[in-house]
């Protein structure tokens, strides 16, 4: 918990998937041969998801739950204007990854908001920051 590991937004995506499946079978309208979600049920989940990130998190790019919904690799853009562009760039490669639990607990509400402090603050040094951040990840 509190690692920014984005345990959180799956748990979220999760919740709202089996709250959607135990409505359809409520309903009688499950097919129990559904494989996959529909991408209009996918969308429909992860606005759920992400509704519940900004209960816990305040203001989340959207970017966890996203992923968490879909799987895969996503190019996510979100404007100031609040406008998301996601791009789905499909199974990414193997990685090694080393995960280390530093059981320092961390708030990524607090640290968003830092982000957005420093960002009214100082507006061209973090687009500056934010656009070299942004040209790494692409």
């Amino acid at each position: 918990m509190s690692a920014g590991l984005g345990s959180s937004a799956a748990f979220s995506v999760a919740c709202t998937a089996s709250l959607y499946k135990l409505q359809k079978i409520i309903d009688n309208s499950f097919d129990s041969s559904w494989d996959a979600p529909s991408q209009e049920t996918l969308e429909l989940l992860n606005n759920f998801a992400f509704k519940s990130e900004q209960i816990i998190h305040g203001t989340p790019s959207g970017i966890d739950n996203t992923v968490s919904c879909y799987g895969g690799a996503i190019l996510f853009c979100k404007n100031v204007n609040g406008n998301i562009h996601k791009e789905f760039l499909g199974v990414m490669p193997s990685l090694n990854i080393l995960l280390t639990n530093t059981s320092v607990p961390r708030s990524t509400k607090a640290l968003v908001s830092r982000v957005r402090h420093f960002k009214e603050t100082f507006p061209e040094v973090a687009q500056g920051i934010l656009d070299a951040c942004g040209a790494i990840s692409r």
